[in-house]
């Protein structure tokens, strides 16, 4: 993954189109099946969407930290992303007090937003919540000495992965060998599970800043993959509330 390097496809995928082409492609069969940017509106959501997401249980919100990580450093070419990432927001925060708007542009000045997704989120258990919301943020900004490494030729592969209905079964293994190509660059003194949470988050916000309307499709499946393979991981970093 040294930069130069080329990447060779993984065992069991396809040969991958080269960037420019391959995302375009990829955006052609999202637009294909989805609405208009527009249409996205809370609870309202495209037809590679249409999965039940996995039960969160109180000890376990890897979706708010995944969230919180996602809405670190939006830029403001990234409207459509926005959109979508405030679309997902809501559908977390659906059983809260204050109806949640989905619409409204980005305003940012390339510091963190992800405060600004949870304001309507009820007062219960808000402690707890807020511990993943800042464990997300924290491990955004350890993303951000990261995330130079992972080439856009590896997040091509993830989005064929992603359109590829027939992997569905397979998504964390192949999710997991795409993070373990990763593990020979990450900076000393980063424990492993730490280095592979914050690969897959970065994965994640990678692919959906690439095709946007695959963001609900790849948040979900990381998520799965961080509450079967990482879950000790979170459970520590919680506990120390740092990370």
């Amino acid at each position: 993954l040294h930069r130069g390097r080329g990447l060779t496809p993984f065992p069991g995928t396809a040969p991958w189109e080269p960037s420019q082409r391959g995302v375009s492609w990829a955006l052609g069969a999202v637009r294909a099946v989805c609405p208009p940017l527009g249409a996205v509106t809370a609870g309202v959501s495209c037809s590679l969407s249409l999965w039940e997401p996995p039960r969160m249980s109180s000890a376990m919100r890897t979706d708010l930290m995944l969230l919180s990580f996602l809405g670190h450093r939006l830029e403001a070419q990234d409207q459509e992303f926005y959109n979508q990432l405030k679309a997902l927001s809501c559908q977390l925060k659906d059983a809260g007090p204050v109806p949640c708007k989905a619409d409204g542009d980005l305003q940012t000045d390339g510091l963190t937003i992800s405060k600004s997704f949870f304001r309507d989120l009820p007062d219960q258990e808000s402690g707890d919540e807020d511990v993943y919301r800042r464990l997300g943020h924290e491990l955004a900004l350890l993303g951000d000495q990261m995330e130079r490494e992972v080439r856009q030729e590896l997040v091509d592969s993830i989005i064929q992965n992603l359109l590829d209905d027939k992997m569905e079964q397979e998504r964390n293994q192949f999710l997991g060998r795409v993070i373990e190509s990763l593990m020979e660059n990450v900076p000393a003194g980063i424990e492993e599970e730490k280095a592979q949470l914050v690969i897959a988050m970065i994965l994640t916000k990678k692919v959906a800043e690439s095709v946007p309307g695959l963001l609900q499709r790849v948040f979900w499946s990381t998520v799965n993959f961080m509450n079967s393979r990482l879950s000790s991981c979170v459970s520590n970093l919680t506990r120390r509330d740092n990370v």
